[in-house]
């Protein structure tokens, strides 16, 4: 079972429907507007989404932003968010796989901080997240930067 973790492509719009439809349980195809949104995405590095691949389907992925500053001498700062792992693959450390992936590729970006909001955090995430070096600041999940 090769699994790996990139950056979304064109091609992986089917597979991102069916895992946003079987993990949230709605069963609700991508809209339009969800359609149009994932193009963008892709076209205008607004925003990267990061998915987990496992024998040629995306399984698993989270929203990652870089936003760029002008303070820290012009570094950015980055968001993860909305990570979705399918039901059948949870378990199975995928969501940590994707979350040290995310961690390097928004440093090899620049960012001097890491912010990772989670409204209601399960006991499972914050284990995770404190695991890879984050410390929590309300509702947010927090690597690197100055503590509040």
């Amino acid at each position: 079972m090769a699994t790996h973790c990139r950056p979304a492509q064109t091609t992986d719009i089917d597979d991102l429907n069916d895992l946003f439809q079987s993990a949230t349980r709605k069963g609700m195809p991508f809209s339009k507007r969800q359609d149009v949104i994932f193009q963008r995405f892709l076209e205008e590095d607004l925003l990267d989404l990061l998915v987990v691949e496992k024998d040629e389907y995306v399984v698993a992925c989270c929203h990652c932003a870089v936003i760029p500053t002008l303070a820290h001498g012009g570094r950015p700062f980055a968001v993860l968010s909305h990570l979705l792992v399918d039901p059948l693959n949870r378990r199975q450390g995928l969501a940590r796989l994707l979350f040290e992936f995310a961690l390097d590729y928004v440093r090899k970006k620049g960012s001097y901080v890491v912010y990772a909001p989670v409204e209601h955090p399960k006991p499972w995430i914050d284990r995770m997240l404190k695991a890879l070096g984050a410390r929590c600041e309300g509702e947010c999940y927090v690597f690197g930067g100055q503590r509040s």
